[in-house]
């Protein structure tokens, strides 16, 4: 007999994904026995994966500001069933395998927020297989709506003044029509891919702590972010031995401050 694991249906956010689901998908992957391992995500969110991937229904992918943690304000229990009855159908078409031999995973669907024990995550870099060379010199700003706008807006001022700076993020951000995808991107398909794929080739990223800061930590790229932000610190639990720059203040002027410190010290580090 057979054993196939499935991981989901997951209809949540981004970055729900990438610090709870997608860590949890790739600790089964390396610890669990299996003969065959599916996930069911966003049809947007392949990418992340090395594994089967069938994406849940697409209307459900469309727009991220409906998504919450692991939830989707577009689907309640009876519908999340259903999808799920869907893709494990799926499965069994595609290997003709037998209800009895498939394992569910991460496949409950609380109103309280799913939390994945730390030892059953394993974190791996995003692959990053886009050679943006023209973005080198660039710094990637991220002023996440999570945060104060007047302030993130003299920061943005300073940064405009002194240096090549493109502003990036989901639909989450202020200041969206600057937005950098808005430059010819399907939004909705390619989004995230383009967002991972601009980190990975910018010289840094400027963004207040966030979740922002942990996928910079992640895929190993020069972040500065100001705020509470000690997990993602030096031995912080996601730090991911990435060199970055967090301080506490959240004073404009120290924060600028702090960002020309930042800046210029990357321009004394060896290529």
């Amino acid at each position: 007999m057979e054993r196939i694991i499935t991981c989901g249906p997951f209809v949540g956010s981004f970055f729900e994904e990438i610090t709870n689901f997608r860590p949890f998908v790739q600790w089964v992957e390396r610890n669990l026995v299996y003969d065959d391992l599916f996930v069911f995500t966003h049809l947007n969110r392949k990418f992340l994966y090395d594994n089967n991937v069938i994406p849940i229904w697409e209307q459900y992918s469309l727009d991220d500001g409906k998504q919450h943690h692991h939830l989707n304000h577009d689907i309640n229990q009876k519908l999340y069933n259903m999808i799920s009855k869907s893709l494990r159908n799926d499965v069994l078409r595609i290997t003709g395998s037998q209800p009895k031999e498939i394992i569910s995973l991460f496949s409950k669907y609380p109103k309280n927020r799913i939390r994945t024990l730390l030892f059953n995550k394993q974190f791996n870099r995003i692959s990053n297989d886009s050679d943006m060379t023209s973005l080198k010199d660039t710094i990637a700003y991220i002023p996440s709506k999570q945060h104060n706008k007047k302030k993130l807006k003299q920061v943005l001022t300073h940064l405009q003044n002194n240096y090549n700076v493109i502003v990036l993020g989901d639909s989450k951000i202020h200041f969206h029509e600057l937005n950098y995808l808005n430059n010819g991107y399907v939004m909705w398909v390619d989004m995230f891919y383009f967002i991972v794929q601009i980190i990975g080739n910018v010289k840094a990223v400027i963004c207040p702590v966030s979740d922002w800061t942990f996928l910079c930590n992640l895929q190993q790229v020069p972040v500065f972010s100001w705020g509470n932000g000690n997990i993602y610190k030096e031995n912080g639990v996601y730090n991911f031995n990435n060199d970055n720059y967090i301080i506490p203040d959240t004073k404009v002027n120290n924060i600028i401050t702090s960002i020309d410190r930042f800046l210029k010290g990357l321009d004394k580090v060896p290529k």
